[in-house]
């Protein structure tokens, strides 16, 4: 929350949502018109869109601890290999 209240958005954030507002009124335009130039713009603008939703979904700054998660789960040496058996000792 920011110091009104209201969600706290990042800049990631705030530019996917705009992007998304932009692709669906352009769309709806499109529609409305029968413009196959707007619907073009649309598609364009959705692609961009899922981009920046993908981008704004992972965190600005990561910390020590986060980069110690990640490489224990990348140097975890109990998990399946693509393409090689896994057979687990059983004691």
């Amino acid at each position: 929350m920011d110091e009104d209240g209201l969600p706290y958005l990042n800049d990631k954030e705030i530019l996917a949502v705009a992007t998304y507002v932009a692709w669906i009124k352009k769309y709806k335009e499109g529609l409305t018109t029968n413009n196959s130039g707007l619907i073009q713009i649309a598609q364009q603008l959705e692609i961009r869109w899922r981009q920046l939703a993908d981008q704004a979904r992972c965190p600005e700054e990561l910390t020590q601890n986060d980069m110690d998660e990640i490489a224990d789960v990348k140097s975890s040496w109990d998990r399946k290999v693509y393409g090689k058996s896994y057979f687990p000792l059983i004691k």
